[in-house]
């Protein structure tokens, strides 16, 4: 049994820095940790450009991603259409990471969500292959009557998860593949439970895996490249709904299905239209977008309801599916229609 040399907190078998304090457990080579550098607005260029030395050591190879900037690179995109996060006259700047090839499987979810109970970790069950049940058929759809039995089967995405339960999966997965947690409560707490998330911040100094920005969702689901013509697309990979997403036009049987069975997009990306709706990091308040220039915007500073951007549509409903679409739930609230993506440095 090991205590940390400077809080006293108990340490987990095999831990490299305290849970409580951070510090690096003797014999553990902490990541990098310095400042991040301020990046200057470039001119409206779509091709990569070196980027400055990044805040966050780099991650190991983390299992199922997809490269869309590479380290050591930025990609400045410039504004076009009404909707979404790259309206015109915005220029966005992006600097390097990774995105899952597939939503969160269950399968995925429940490995590390056994890991994290045994290591004071709290996680909800979450669930697969959900078919949304109306409890009183035949009455106007209300989304809170739905009941969740489980009806799926292998490879099926990961539902019912809300966004605080995402951000404590993302920092269990992060320190069980040796990688420093991004979400902290307060300057030293790493989030582990449900307790006070609402004051949780990300650490964009450390290296572990979570959710991605609006803007990283969508230029992911755009394909990565401003340039070529899936840029434009209305969903992800195609302007055919049919084609990239399971949708409820009489084809998705109401109910999710395994990652990976529609046409991917221009990244080899599954999924992003349809399927589940998928988290991301931003609070939701995007009536009033600004059209300037902006380095890895994050969304606004709040929500007056505590709403999570959520982006890609889902089984259940035609609508949100375009890349461009922006929606929203509580960030404690899931539904059968909600998972979520990884995205790493």
């Amino acid at each position: 049994m090991a205590f940390c040399t400077q809080c006293g907190t108990k340490l987990n078998d095999g831990a490299r820095f305290c849970m409580s304090c951070g510090a690096p457990v003797a014999g553990a080579v902490p990541a990098a940790n310095t400042a991040p550098v301020a990046v200057a607005a470039p001119a409206p260029n779509a091709a990569p450009v070196p980027a400055a030395s990044p805040a966050q050591a780099p991650s190991p190879s983390v299992p199922g991603m997809v490269t869309v900037i590479p380290r050591g690179q930025q990609l400045v995109i410039p504004g076009f259409g009404t909707a979404g996060v790259f309206i015109k006259g915005r220029t966005v700047t992006l600097s390097a990471y990774s995105i899952g090839k597939y939503a969160v499987t269950w399968e995925l979810w429940d490995e590390v969500r056994q890991w994290a109970l045994k290591n004071n970790y709290q996680l909800a069950e979450g669930q697969c292959g959900v078919k949304p049940v109306i409890a009183n058929p035949g009455a106007e759809i209300n989304y809170q009557e739905f009941l969740y039995p489980a009806v799926g089967g292998k490879g099926q995405p990961v539902a019912n998860i809300s966004w605080d339960d995402a951000m404590i999966w993302c920092n269990a997965y992060s320190e069980k593949l040796g990688l420093e947690p991004v979400y902290r409560i307060g300057r030293f707490k790493w989030a582990r439970d449900k307790n006070d998330l609402s004051k949780m911040d990300w650490d964009r100094s450390k290296n572990g895996i979570r959710l991605p920005t609006a803007a990283e969702w969508e230029c992911a689901a755009r394909g990565g490249n401003p340039n070529v013509p899936d840029w434009e697309y209305e969903y992800a990979g195609s302007d055919d709904q049919e084609e990239v997403a399971w949708s409820c036009w009489g084809y998705s049987d109401d109910t999710s299905h395994p990652v990976g069975q529609k046409k991917p997009n221009l990244l080899g990306l599954y999924d992003m239209s349809g399927n589940v709706d998928e988290w991301c990091w931003d609070w939701y308040d995007y009536q009033n977008i600004s059209a300037d220039a902006v380095v890895d915007p994050i969304g606004p500073e709040s929500s007056p309801d505590y709403r999570r951007t959520l982006k890609g549509g889902c089984f259940f409903c035609p609508m949100f599916q375009k890349i461009e679409d922006l929606h929203s739930n509580n960030y404690k609230g899931g539904s059968a229609c909600t998972g979520f993506r990884l995205v790493c440095p």
